[in-house]
């Protein structure tokens, strides 16, 4: 008994390789997508890491703000008993006016004479 072929079952093999490369490139770009862009995951990375550095950099106990392309970097000084005060490095986006991080750091007073 002989096997019959059907009319364009050749074409059914390159369209079960197109729709599988397709649903993965799509799967990808949302996965990119949603890392890259969904909720500033990647902006609020860079900020953190500019944060690190001007955590470091700066010693005055003052409130003082710093601008940055995409965000800005706000330091609140409060002053939390009489040898301490509380620094709250706030991260803000620009485009959006969001809170993107908020940190809080106490210093000594006088540990920094």
């Amino acid at each position: 008994m002989a096997i019959k072929k059907l009319k364009g079952a050749i074409l059914l093999e390159p369209l079960v390789a197109i729709v599988i490369i397709s649903a993965v490139m799509i799967y990808a770009t949302f996965s990119l997508n949603n890392i890259f862009m969904g909720n500033n995951n990647y902006l609020k990375f860079k900020a953190l890491i500019q944060l690190e550095k001007t955590m470091l950099l700066e010693n005055d106990l003052t409130s003082d703000s710093f601008d940055f392309d995409t965000f800005l970097i706000e330091k609140k000084a409060i002053d939390y008993n009489q040898s301490i005060i509380e620094l709250h490095w706030i991260i803000r986006d620009k485009r959006r006016n969001r809170t993107l991080a908020t940190i809080k750091e106490y210093k000594n007073i006088y540990s920094q004479k």
